[in-house]
């Protein structure tokens, strides 16, 4: 065993050890310091610490490492960590940085399983670059940044599987950015992120299945994305909490499950979920003094179902459903204190189901379904104290059925617009200067 113990303001210090079980402890207190440290084998223990600005710690371990161990501690400004294990299984980084203007790679390559990694950077201006790449199985990384304008990346790609990604970051103008990429399946990958202006990104890609990405933003003008592409069975959630939001999910495939969620004084936010495939599953929620949102789920295949809730004093939202193949379900519901809210849902295809409810001092609102296909449903429901509302329905093609009902408001307006065969329609309304239209072609 060779044990290698530095301590002082050398300006350059090269370490290198070629034997298994290596111990190397670096302590360096003062400024402009730079270490380089190279091991090869199993079992090696890297340990730096360096205290004051513009330190530099380079660390490499290769030729098939294992249980190989490196920790970094730098309080300072302007300090720069690289760290790269080549043929990596079982290695533990954990790295700290506390100051202003940090810089982090590292990189787990060729062969990376069961790897973790934790980095926690303190201070202004710090960037994190991370990669598991080659074959990356059961790796753990883990990023935690405070401070403003940080940056984090994380990297598991090749073949990715049982993977866990997580950045956490609070303060203002925070980027983050998570790929899984191909042959991608039951991989985590996490953001969370509170403060200003944040950007969150989660990819996991080509045949990725069984995965899970979640991210969640409290505070002003996020950005949140998710992507799961040509896969099965993903789980995707977005939660934001706060003003000037938006977010995007995107899926294809089947099996998958999609949810947003922005509440709690949110307003101008703008929630879209794209799905591709059969039996998937997507949820809008925009609830408690929302105002001025914009949710939008658009799904192309079969057997795929459609939520978006807009209650607790919501005013001024736009809900908006499109759907494109056989057996799809949508629903809207715009609720309790509700005003000046517009729902639509269109759909293409047979035997589908619209459902579109204002109720509960709804008032002022707007719904409009048009469906064009065979045997669809669509409902539209305006009810208690609702005043001044619009409900509109277009069927094109047989055997549909129409239901609206308005009851307990003021300057209604209902229309349905039916052409083809066996079509059914029921209109009700309880109020005064309530006007109902219905047209039916039904030519044999």
């Amino acid at each position: 065993m060779k044990k290698l113990i530095f301590t002082g303001a050398a300006l350059l210090m090269m370490v290198t050890a070629y034997a298994q079980t290596n111990t190397t402890v670096v302590n360096q207190t003062g400024s402009d310091h730079t270490v380089n440290v190279s091991q090869e084998g199993d079992e090696n223990l890297i340990e730096i610490i360096q205290s004051s600005t513009n330190n530099t710690a380079n660390v490499t371990q290769t030729a098939a490492t294992a249980f190989g161990t490196v920790l970094i501690d730098q309080s300072g400004s302007d300090n720069t960590a690289t760290v790269t294990q080549d043929i990596s299984l079982l290695n533990l980084a954990s790295i700290t940085q506390s100051g202003d203007g940090n810089n982090l790679e590292i990189v787990q390559s060729t062969f990376s399983a069961a790897n973790q990694l934790y980095i926690d950077q303190a201070g202004n201006d710090n960037d994190i670059d991370l990669s598991q790449s080659g074959f990356s199985i059961l790796n753990v990384a883990d990023i935690s940044q405070s401070g403003d304008r940080n940056y984090a990346s994380i990297t598991q790609d090749g073949f990715s599987a049982f993977n866990t990604a997580v950045v956490d970051q609070s303060g203002d103008d925070n980027d983050a950015y998570v790929t899984q990429d191909f042959l991608s399946g039951a991989n985590l990958a996490t953001i969370s992120q509170s403060g200003d202006g944040n950007t969150g990104t989660i990819t996991q890609l080509f045949l990725s299945g069984l995965n899970e990405a979640e991210i969640d933003q409290s505070g002003d003008d996020g950005t949140a994305t998710i992507e799961q592409l040509l896969g099965l069975g993903n789980f995707a959630l977005i939660d934001q909490a706060g003003t000037g939001n938006d977010a995007y999910i995107g899926q294809a495939g089947f099996g998958n499950l999609a949810y947003i969620e922005q509440g709690a004084l949110s307003g101008d936010n703008t929630a879209i979920i794209i799905q591709e495939g059969t039996d998937n599953e997507a949820v809008i929620s925009q609830t408690l003094f929302s105002a001025g949102n914009t949710a939008a789920i658009v799904q192309g295949g079969t057997d795929n179902a459609a939520l978006i809730v807009q209650s607790g004093l919501t005013i001024g939202n736009t809900a908006s459903i499109i759907q494109e193949g056989d057996n799809n379900s949508a629903s809207i519901s715009q609720s309790l204190l509700s005003a000046f809210n517009l729902a639509g849902i269109e759909q293409t295809g047979n035997s589908n189901t619209a459902t579109i409810s204002q109720d509960l001092l709804s008032g002022i609102n707007g719904a409009i379904v048009v469906q064009d296909g065979d045997e669809n449903l669509a409902s539209i429901t305006q009810t208690l104290l609702s005043g001044g509302s619009e409900a509109v329905i277009t069927q094109t093609g047989d055997a549909h059925e129409a239901s609206v009902l308005q009851t307990v408001g003021l300057l209604n307006l209902a229309t349905v617009d039916q052409t083809g065969v066996g079509g059914f329609v029921d209109v009700a309304q309880v109020g005064s200067l309530n006007t109902a239209t219905v047209m039916q072609n039904n030519l044999p």
